[in-house]
């Protein structure tokens, strides 16, 4: 972002999840959004104690809403957000992959991104809603940015960051 001032640093985060939402609201009417949510509830209530990845108990985590599938919907991203109170950082996003091997979904985790406390200056709060959107943003633009609309980069995200 960098020569981007706030304003528009601000209208492009907020355009590409305009996009994103609406694409994810017919996914979650669809059976295999359920199916992948569901399972990583059940796994995250275990893989959420890794201290190295998802932090001390005063780290508060949630699981966001967005799912990004690849286009055989056999691999997949999910975001866990994570916020503190010690104002040392805005919000961070954990990724985890998930992958659909034989009729059953595994997940691992993956990178994390950090957002400064230089967000402040886009948002009042270090909220999950405003973590989120930054979070999606961050997916949404890694590999090819210049891409338009609000695909992810399926080279990116499972062939070149599964190496």
């Amino acid at each position: 972002m960098i020569g981007c001032n706030a304003q528009e640093q601000d209208k492009l985060i907020k355009n590409k999840n305009i996009c994103y939402d609406a694409s994810l609201q017919h996914l979650k009417g669809e059976p295999l959004y359920s199916e992948v949510m569901s399972r990583f509830v059940d796994t995250f209530r275990v893989m959420k104690n890794d201290t190295p990845y998802f932090g001390i108990p005063e780290v508060e985590k949630k699981i966001d809403e967005a799912i990004f599938f690849n286009k055989k919907k056999t691999k997949c991203l999910l975001l866990v957000l994570k916020k503190n109170n010690f104002n040392l950082v805005f919000g961070m996003a954990r990724v985890i992959r998930g992958e659909l091997k034989g009729n059953q979904w595994f997940f691992k985790v993956s990178t994390e991104y950090v957002y400064s406390n230089s967000y402040y200056g886009l948002y009042d709060k270090n909220n999950f809603e405003n973590i989120s959107t930054l979070a999606r943003y961050s997916i949404l633009i890694e590999g090819d940015a210049r891409k338009k609309g609000c695909e992810i980069d399926e080279n990116y995200w499972f062939v070149l960051m599964e190496k």
